[in-house]
């Protein structure tokens, strides 16, 4: 499920000449710490370190970046992606078994997005003046 009202991920990206495109491990470190620094109290958002440990026993394909309790969402999931990224099959069942059960599960495209889901969510203070860069 994409964020309400967000531009496509193929159109909505800007590219800045010689620009090095983030990664998903960037675009998660820059948005947790936002989080950090803009957090409603009593929230959290918390990554889901299942990428790195590949193998091991008890993990899960397709669980989603981060985890988001608070706000207005009580628990939530948001999958982060890079302006061109795609979601998995696995993902994609993720998603699906959270709307069966009444969990948003969002997939997010860039830096910015994400931002903006958890701002509409009520995880962080609203920023006024635009995103920070």
């Amino acid at each position: 499920m994409r964020a309400p009202g967000s531009t496509s991920r193929r159109t909505g990206a800007r590219k800045l000449a010689g620009a090095v495109p983030m990664r998903e491990s960037a675009i998660q470190a820059a948005v947790v710490q936002h989080w950090r620094l803009f957090g409603q109290p009593h929230t959290l958002v918390a990554a889901i370190p299942n990428e790195a440990a590949k193998g091991q026993p008890g993990l899960t394909k397709g669980l989603p970046d981060l985890l988001v309790i608070g706000g207005r969402v009580r628990i939530a999931f948001l999958e982060l992606k890079t302006p061109n990224g795609s979601l998995s099959f696995e993902q994609k069942l993720f998603r699906n078994l959270c709307a069966f059960v009444g969990i948003e599960c969002v997939a997010a495209y860039g830096r910015d997005e994400p931002i903006a889901v958890l701002e509409g969510w009520g995880i962080l203070r609203p920023n006024l003046n635009g995103p920070v860069r």
